[in-house]
């Protein structure tokens, strides 16, 4: 897995706190009032609120980062800007809160559930990665050694020959920033800690007085980091079976606006015209008319529901009735079905897909059976600091 959640946020924090010294922030006084109950277990608003600074935190501490590259860059760096501008504004403050109670909700039901399963953290564990996070590394620091990973490169079958000569393009990726090759992984291998004990007490110590100043004490900075290591736990036993494969098809298909017109297209391609050229005739699909209509390998979840549906049933070679979507009416030929194996972050998307079900599983299950209440007076328990004024001090 990449490094966790809470693993940024203690980097972050520890790499901000010339930043907080600015400025202090004074809390005001809560009691121990409760904002949710979620079974045996609940959330204090003195937590909530912690939660909330330390997200708004966050949130300041990317716009920092981002606000450097403005400098140097036009474009989406401004925007992004933008977007966290608006997340820390006090009109969406309710909305920033909400997220944070949805959080720390589903943490509590993973606990329970840790627990349920008779997963325990030692301090020691805890130590190992408070450590970790501020880059000391006692036994010596983990060094990333390239391991290769099998690329796989799109080839078509001699069905598949037969009814379309052009290569397939690569599976589509959940995430457009996401390349089809798969990057190398690492290895870990021990080599000599840069950072001396001594180092690591005092840069701890500066971010323990930070998280004092968003509402923490360290034993809820350690509870954090034990959270943490029981999701990455949870994850591992419930991703365990997702296998590095996916049933695949990969299909072409011409998009017209109305349903006569689609009967009519098929008519044409039945009657021997070439998909290909119809397709670039008459297809509305600016972003692949022009290949064929040709769509690549894709596996469930990708494209809109009615397509899909239709696509993983149609037989191989099969040139299936008219289906309409949000988008028109489409002819969709599919030239292959078989189990593909996936790329490196395929495989990461996949497992998060189905952790992310089973958290959602997990948190219907409790309200379901009333195992989870919140109280309205989270609302009122939405603290509007730190904002952007500690930059400018």
């Amino acid at each position: 897995m990449q490094a966790t959640r809470t693993q940024r946020i203690l980097i972050q924090v520890a790499l901000t706190v010339a930043i907080l010294a600015c400025g202090t922030f004074t809390l005001p006084t809560t009691g121990t009032s409760t904002v949710a109950k979620i079974g045996d277990g609940k959330i204090t608003a003195k937590q909530f609120q912690a939660r909330v600074r330390l997200q708004r935190q966050q949130i300041i501490n990317q716009y920092l980062q981002y606000s450097q590259y403005a400098q140097m860059f036009d474009g989406d760096a401004f925007i992004f800007l933008q977007q966290m501008e608006s997340r820390l504004a006090p009109e969406n403050a309710e909305a920033l809160g909400q997220e944070v109670l949805d959080s720390m909700i589903s943490e509590v039901l993973l606990m329970q559930e840790a627990d349920r399963r008779g997963s325990t953290v030692s301090e020691a564990e805890i130590d190992a990665r408070i450590q970790a996070a501020f880059g000391y590394f006692p036994n010596g620091e983990p060094t990333a050694t390239v391991t290769p990973t099998e690329v796989i490169m799109p080839t078509i079958s001699a069905q598949q020959a037969t009814i379309v000569t052009i290569t397939p393009m690569p599976p589509l990726e959940l995430t457009p920033s996401k390349t089809a090759i798969p990057a190398p992984t690492s290895t870990p291998q021990p080599t000599a800690t840069p950072l001396t004990l001594q180092s690591f007490e005092e840069s701890k110590f500066k971010s323990m007085e930070t998280f004092k100043g968003l509402g923490f004490t360290e034993a809820d900075y350690r509870q954090l980091v034990k959270a943490d290591i029981l999701r990455e736990r949870l994850f591992n036993v419930i991703t365990d079976e997702i296998k590095p494969v996916q049933d695949m098809v990969w299909a072409r298909h011409i998009l017209v606006l109305h349903e006569a017109t689609a009967i009519q297209v098929r008519e044409r391609i039945l009657k021997g015209e070439d998909f290909a050229v119809v397709a670039a005739e008459v297809s509305i699909d600016e972003s692949n008319k022009d290949q064929g209509g040709d769509l690549g390998w894709f596996g469930k979840g990708v494209m809109i529901a009615p397509f899909e549906e239709a696509a993983f049933s149609q037989k191989v070679g099969e040139i299936g009735n008219p289906v309409q979507t949000d988008f028109g009416w489409h002819i969709i030929q599919v030239i292959g079905h078989e189990e593909r194996p996936l790329t490196a972050d395929q495989f990461d998307q996949a497992k998060q897909a189905a952790w992310n079900k089973w958290l959602e599983e997990l948190r219907k299950k409790a309200e379901d059976t009333g195992l989870i209440t919140i109280y309205e007076s989270w609302k009122q328990n939405i603290p509007l600091d730190p904002d952007l004024t500690s930059l400018g001090q």
